[in-house]
């Protein structure tokens, strides 16, 4: 109880003086408060161990505080290792765009260059480098959107989509909006509760991405995983 059972099983593993440890999921028992506890613990001690550590979890939080490197397991395989910052800013497939919480995905055609067409959503958008043929889908994260009233001025000419708010959902310290795009399928917005507050709950929005947020993503399939190290003494 407390997290002692992990503190004594780390402690065990330490004794034994190990060239590599592997932790599954570690924390996945505890509450909040003592995950938080036990990571700030066990960021000491990583930071000490001479060897190697393999972390794996589905918590992206974690991996992201506590690794340098990580790579995605999808469909009982391995995707490439890439540093955990590259990957969370710019993931480059399906099973890492969901597993970094991207929370707004669409089945996409590429139709030039630079140019997806996202048929789940009903649009075509620009993306700030040229696509390969394999991508098939796209991501866009729920903070990336800036959002317009119809009725603005000064709405970007490209990479809008215009929406339907469908349900607006207050949380801790932001507001979900959950809208329908004109290809039928819902996006999620997320934003601050006073920016939420100036829009003066509309009925319908204008969400504009800019080139750079768009993520176009290849295909991927199944479960997936994170599994992670610290590059400079860990695997």
């Amino acid at each position: 109880s407390g997290g002692q059972q992990q503190r004594c099983a780390m402690a065990r593993i330490l004794a034994n003086e190990p060239d590599l440890i592997l932790l599954d999921e570690p924390f996945s028992a505890l509450d909040g408060y003592l995950r938080w506890q036990l990571e700030l613990e066990l960021s000491d001690v990583l930071h000490d161990f001479p060897g190697g550590a393999v972390y794996v979890s589905h918590n992206r939080d974690e991996v992201y505080r506590l690794c340098d490197s990580v790579c995605v397991l999808s469909g009982g395989r391995s995707e490439l290792k890439r540093g955990v910052r590259e990957m969370f800013t710019a993931p480059t497939s399906l099973a890492a765009a969901l597993i970094s919480g991207c929370k707004n995905v669409s089945h996409a055609e590429v139709r030039g260059a630079s140019l997806v067409r996202c048929s789940d959503w009903g649009v075509s958008l620009r993306t700030s480098s040229a696509c390969s043929q394999d991508v098939s889908y796209v991501g866009i994260r729920a903070h990336y959107f800036t959002a317009y009233r119809v009725s603005e001025q000064d709405v970007p000419a490209e990479n809008v989509i215009a929406c339907i708010v469908d349900r607006v959902i207050e949380s801790t310290f932001s507001v979900i909006v959950m809208v329908k795009t004109p290809g039928g399928a819902a996006i999620r917005y997320e934003c601050g509760k006073d920016r939420w507050k100036s829009l003066a709950s509309p009925q319908r929005l204008l969400l504009y991405v800019a080139p750079e947020n768009v993520m176009p993503l290849v295909d991927g399939v199944g479960g997936t995983a994170l599994t992670a190290g610290e590059e400079d003494h860990r695997a």
